[in-house]
């Protein structure tokens, strides 16, 4: 009896420990994690890529889920504009002038930046790159169409040339919502508001 009690303190001991350790451990991956962000924050040199939302590919998403991603990327460009960041719109290559533009419902300035290209990857042969290291930029907001190819493309090719690459969620579209869904879940993916704080300390 008496070793009974014995072992089941013992084991009451082991188990106190292991929470212990489990607390410590999340605690200091909180704090490392906190510090990362600080440290991000006070580098942060923010743009965003608004991609491809031409009237020409628009009418092949999935129409049932155009309404938040419109609604998402004019706030996101609000708020850029607001903080005087740059917002550079992307247009696949189009022969017909027409459909070659953004549809009406997304805000585009007269004066925007604006960069042509002909792949899905926004970098590959064009001034985008170049155009980003004037403007000294090392973080990049993506939105736009579509989620499975273009916008894929263009976050992975930032990924590979070194930049701090995110989605901002509910901001893309695709031919299948469920597809865009999958992409915002595997891809770095930040809200509007987690954009609007990272925004605001680097100001």
């Amino acid at each position: 009896m008496l070793q009974a009690f014995k072992f089941n303190k013992k084991l009451f001991k082991m188990k106190k420990l292991t929470i212990l350790l489990f607390v410590l451990i999340v605690l200091g991956f909180t704090f490392s994690m906190e510090a990362q962000e600080i440290n991000t924050n006070e580098d942060m040199k923010p743009a965003l890529l608004v991609i491809d939302v031409q009237k020409a590919y628009f009418k092949k998403m999935d129409q049932s889920a155009v309404e938040t991603p419109i609604e998402v990327i004019n706030d996101v460009v609000k708020l850029f504009n607001k903080h005087n960041l740059p917002t550079i719109y992307i247009y696949h290559r189009n022969n017909t002038s027409e459909k070659y533009q953004y549809i009406d419902e997304i805000i585009v300035p007269e004066n925007a930046t604006k960069v042509l290209k002909h792949y899905g990857n926004a970098f590959n042969n064009t001034e985008l790159e170049n155009i980003l290291k004037e403007l000294d930029c090392n973080t990049l907001f993506l939105c736009g169409l579509s989620a499975t190819a273009c916008v894929k493309a263009t976050y992975l090719g930032a990924k590979e040339l070194g930049y701090n690459t995110y989605l901002i969620k509910d901001a893309s579209m695709s031919p299948n919502k469920k597809k865009t869904k999958m992409i915002e879940d595997k891809f770095e993916t930040l809200s509007l508001n987690s954009v609007k704080s990272l925004i605001s300390k680097t100001q």
